[in-house]
């Protein structure tokens, strides 16, 4: 893991960095690691710009290239066929902005170099193998705003949104209901949990039975069974022995409002959709919420 507000830096596998990063046939890969905000969404087809400058060396085959992916996911390659070599400044690679993530992302160069001179007895040389990504080499994001349908559980695992408001934990507070030393320990093994997404100590954060709720995002920790009214009533989830539910907010869809009548009616009403905004009606869907237990006992059961 890394801190969301360190600065992102060029590493190949050793770790090395430096405001050249060399990459030869031994050191297979170059990475850049970078956070983007959480909840990040972006208007319309846009994209992010990579701008490399780079330089490689003399000898490489035809078929010599550089993969360009984003997050494990092949974007782009950069043929290196300049049977001299090149030196190649402010090139320019678009990167749709879907295929980043809200938290960590990580920019991959993988470079395939080949010699240009291979065969059956013949003395292969890689000592020529050498490419250097500059430290001058830029990522530019697109302008994003802020939009989460919340809860989202996956969003807050991976980045802690909206617990952090900011890596030292000033907007967070846990309050451990229950003074058993099971809700103790769950409680600091959650912080230990979101300190490792902020990549710092969460200093100021408040934990404790009666801790300072002020200007803070609380985190009730307590069986769920004896939990009050108060905060039960306000969860997204309805957990029962027989069934259990859980309202996403993120699974509500917009049903264009029903028009009645005759058939001329309908074409009337279309006619006025021209003019005004159709109002919308929100459908709520809920989810069977399947324990773990349930899942192998159902995958179990199906074993020969």
């Amino acid at each position: 893991m890394f801190s969301p507000i360190a600065p992102a830096r060029w590493f190949t596998e050793p770790g090395f960095a430096g405001p050249g990063d060399e990459v030869s046939d031994a050191q297979r890969s170059l990475r850049l690691r970078f956070w983007v905000q959480p909840g990040l969404y972006v208007e319309g087809l846009q994209d992010a710009i990579l701008r490399l400058n780079f330089s490689y060396g003399a000898g490489f085959r035809r078929d010599s290239l550089l993969n360009v992916l984003i997050n494990g996911l092949f974007v782009r390659a950069i043929p290196l066929n300049e049977p001299s070599g090149a030196t190649l400044l402010d090139y320019k690679l678009r990167i749709p902005a879907g295929m980043l993530r809200s938290g960590p992302n990580q920019l991959e160069i993988l470079p395939m170099l080949v010699p240009a001179e291979t065969g059956w007895c013949q003395l292969c040389q890689a000592e020529n193998l050498l490419l250097t990504v500059y430290g001058d080499s830029t990522l530019e994001l697109p302008p994003m705003t802020q939009f989460a349908r919340l809860p989202d559980l996956e969003l807050w695992a991976r980045t802690g949104f909206l617990s952090l408001r900011d890596p030292e934990g000033s907007g967070l507070a846990a309050q451990v209901v229950d003074a058993s030393p099971d809700a103790a320990g769950a409680a600091w093994t959650l912080l230990a949990r979101l300190a490792q997404i902020s990549g710092l100590p969460l200093y100021r954060a408040e934990i404790g039975a009666d801790p300072d709720l002020k200007d803070r995002k609380v985190v009730v920790i307590r069986a769920f069974q004896d939990l009050d009214p108060e905060p039960k009533a306000a969860a997204p989830w309805r957990l029962s022995d027989a069934q259990s539910f859980a309202d996403y907010g993120s699974l509500r869809t917009i049903a264009e409002a029903e028009i009645g009548g005759a058939w001329w009616q309908h074409s009337l009403a279309r006619i006025q959709d021209w003019f005004e905004t159709q109002i919308a009606s929100p459908r709520d869907h809920r989810v069977r919420v399947l324990y773990a237990d349930q899942i192998l006992r159902s995958c179990a059961r199906r074993r020969y």
